[in-house]
């Protein structure tokens, strides 16, 4: 009796020392990996791991600001910027971006201009003031957006560049509500007071582009820049095929098929007549015009013979002086 009690103390402590044992961690790593961070120790774990990773900084920081821990997800951003290296430029704007979203929906606008200041001391200045236009734009703040834009028309490290005029223009008309066409357009003048000379037919291009793209456009404006360009620069085929593509896609097709007739009689080289025809026969099966698509091969003949013709001439006139 004595032994079965001690056999059965003895079962009961191993089952007890059994029992004792600690339990094995599981990994979940692999969890990580297919459903994301989903909380704090979740994200200070990955990021050990990743410290240069702008964007698993800042979905922490979207994390806590969903939390309504606005404060902390400013912390998560200051952070990031001590944490990421250096070098890793383009990671930490992505970090001073979402940070200033974050300021732009909860501080003040002097703590907003505070850290754009900050902001462009560390990136490069022109990219952040890009960024915080269209901060300003998503957030429906048209006003600040607009008062940036005057601010980077006065920069003169700023203004030679045509884009910076683009893109004002094109807030200004197809953005800014109510839109200001006048303040829009008299952009042009200005800007070719400050961008280089060489680049006015492409900045006049884009601005008549406008014109036909914009929803508060005005084509008939749009075609009087263009004629005024093909007027200025005749040979400039890439002005020519601008404009008829634009007055395609404007749906105004008689206007695109003068185009074509016109530079179809144009002085130009057989490759380049090649093209025009090609095109132009193209637009015309499109449009299931029959008529026209047989008028086209006919004017391309007859290019090809006008111009082979002088050709033929003058290589039979080398040969009969050669037979002298």
């Amino acid at each position: 009796m004595q032994a079965m009690a001690n056999e059965s103390h003895l079962s009961a402590a191993r089952k007890k020392k059994k029992h004792s044992k600690p339990e094995i961690k599981v990994d979940r790593t692999g969890e990580l990996d297919k459903n994301g961070p989903q909380s704090v120790a979740d994200f200070e774990r990955l990021l050990l791991g990743q410290p240069n990773s702008a964007e698993l900084w800042v979905r922490y920081m979207v994390f806590q600001r969903e939390l309504n821990e606005i404060e902390k997800s400013r912390q998560i951003a200051r952070r990031a910027l001590s944490s990421i290296f250096p070098r890793e430029e383009r990671e930490k704007l992505d970090v001073w971006t979402a940070l200033l979203h974050l300021e732009n929906d909860f501080s003040s606008d002097e703590t907003v201009e505070d850290v754009f200041k900050e902001a462009c001391q560390y990136n490069d200045a022109r990219e952040m003031h890009d960024r915080l236009i269209k901060i300003y734009v998503l957030s429906g703040k048209l006003d600040k957006a607009d008062k940036l834009y005057q601010s980077m028309m006065k920069n003169k490290s700023f203004n030679p560049d045509p884009a910076l005029w683009l893109s004002y223009a094109t807030f200004l008309m197809s953005t800014l509500a109510p839109p200001s066409l006048t303040r829009a357009r008299a952009l042009l003048q200005r800007a070719t007071q400050s961008v280089p000379m060489n680049l006015h037919r492409y900045l006049t291009t884009k601005f008549g582009a406008m014109e036909f793209k914009s929803p508060n456009g005005d084509a008939e404006r749009g075609r009087t820049i263009f004629e005024g360009l093909i007027s200025a620069w005749p040979k400039k085929y890439d002005l020519w095929d601008i404009y008829v593509e634009l007055e395609r896609a404007h749906g105004m097709k008689e206007n695109a098929r003068q185009l074509y007739k016109r530079m179809a009689k144009a002085k130009m080289n057989r490759r380049r007549a090649m093209v025009v025809f090609k095109r132009w026969l193209e637009f015309e099966e499109a449009e299931g015009n029959a008529k026209e698509m047989k008028r086209v091969k006919a004017l391309r003949q007859e290019w090809e013979e006008r111009k082979d013709g002088p050709k033929e001439e003058s290589q039979l006139a080398a040969r009969s002086l050669s037979t002298i």
